[in-house]
């Protein structure tokens, strides 16, 4: 016999679905008009025109302008290799950026041309890029995959940079 205060959840239905994209779409219009605008609000700015339900915001995919913009005077260290954006340009077929939230800070997932993978690049204590990890379609990240695969839209080469000096230069 099941226990006396037991409910079966299936009875409880939300009246609204909760709809993550859409939240999430929101925070991300909302970043890329600070990104813009003139003032220097800087992260503070970001950080009061988002919903703090989202635990990372993807800006979109950068052209290859973008990709110049974001890694200028810069450069990955991916294992041993080191990669400056033209490797970039020549070695990836994507390059999606994105931060993290409550901390603020700078994720960047290059695809591998001709693989189902993306590799994770994060800032290190000292302020390089390095690679982290892989994100590929295996079952237990598959979601994370498929969203980080599907279309995003493309920011343009001064999104690029002002990301790079917001989140690239303050750590």
């Amino acid at each position: 016999a099941p226990h006396p205060k037991f409910i079966d959840l299936t009875s409880i239905c939300p009246e609204n679905r909760f709809d993550y994209k859409r939240i999430h779409d929101g925070n991300r219009d909302a970043v890329i008009r600070v990104l813009l605008s003139s003032n220097e609000g800087g992260i503070s700015a970001i950080a009061s025109a988002i919903n703090p339900l989202s635990k990372k915001i993807m800006l979109g995919t950068l052209k290859e302008s973008g990709i110049e913009a974001l890694l200028h005077d810069r450069r990955i260290r991916i294992k041993d290799a080191v990669l400056y954006a033209e490797d970039v340009n020549q070695q990836f077929s994507r390059v999606v950026i994105a931060f993290d939230v409550p901390a603020y800070t700078p994720v960047i997932y290059f695809k591998s041309k001709g693989k189902e993978e993306y590799l994770k690049v994060v800032q290190d204590t000292a302020g390089d890029l390095v690679f982290q990890d892989k994100r590929t379609p295996a079952p237990y990240m598959s979601g994370f995959y498929e969203w980080l695969n599907d279309d995003k839209p493309t920011v343009n080469s001064l999104v690029a940079e002002r990301y790079a000096s917001l989140f690239l230069n303050a750590n």
